[in-house]
């Protein structure tokens, strides 16, 4: 079986979107699922299980606002 590895860039507002979307739909399959495994909605949900952790796993801060930067004070 051939399988992909697959490399995506969001930005907040993208992996926001994407994280609610993954949400709502494995809320989706579990309803689908509660009379019974049927197709697609049992390989869905086990894809999204696994998914979902990943969508933060390599997250990079790229820019920061200066009000995250600690206030330096003097020592006096």
């Amino acid at each position: 079986m051939t399988t992909y590895s697959y490399n995506l860039t969001l930005n907040d507002g993208e992996v926001s979107a994407v994280k609610e979307a993954m949400e709502r739909y494995q809320a989706f399959c579990r309803e689908q699922l509660s009379d019974g495994p049927k197709s697609p909605y049992w390989a869905h949900l086990r894809s999204l299980e696994s998914a979902l952790p990943k969508l933060f796993a390599n997250a990079k801060m790229m820019s920061t606002s200066s009000s995250c930067w600690p206030v330096k004070t003097d020592p006096e």
